[in-house]
């Protein structure tokens, strides 16, 4: 069973961390977000773990989904790349040029890509 962590519950997070649980082979670990309120209604409605900030659980998971505001997409990638975690993330991949090329260079030198980046909802049932 692939536990799955998703950062950032607003409304793509909340999309991702319900298809997970749709999601043969995978498990909510837990849902991060800063919002006290909507992180546990979240997390009681899917029967996970809910924390304020990802990165205290981030080693307690296989695969991350990252959904939160656009700032903070490059932290919490590349502590997802250090620990090999497989990644979808959110567009944009980062607000900074240079923090994108420090993203591909570390896939480059882990030699093997981790990140998918979501863009549409063409094929979500429930959109």
């Amino acid at each position: 069973m692939t536990r799955v962590g998703v950062i950032g519950v607003g409304g793509m997070g909340a999309c991702h961390a319900r298809h997970v649980v749709d999601l043969a082979g995978a498990e909510l670990a837990w849902v991060a977000d800063p919002d006290e309120a909507t992180g546990q209604a979240l997390a009681a409605e899917l029967g996970c773990e809910w924390v304020a900030e990802g990165m205290d659980r981030i080693d307690d998971c296989d695969a991350l989904v990252i959904a939160c505001p656009d700032r903070f997409h490059h932290r919490y990638v590349m502590a997802g790349l250090e620990r090999g975690l497989p990644i979808l993330a959110e567009k944009p991949l980062t607000v900074e040029l240079a923090d994108a090329s420090e993203i591909v260079d570390t896939e480059v030198a882990l030699g093997r890509r981790l990140i998918q980046l979501g863009f549409m909802r063409v094929y979500d049932e429930r959109h």
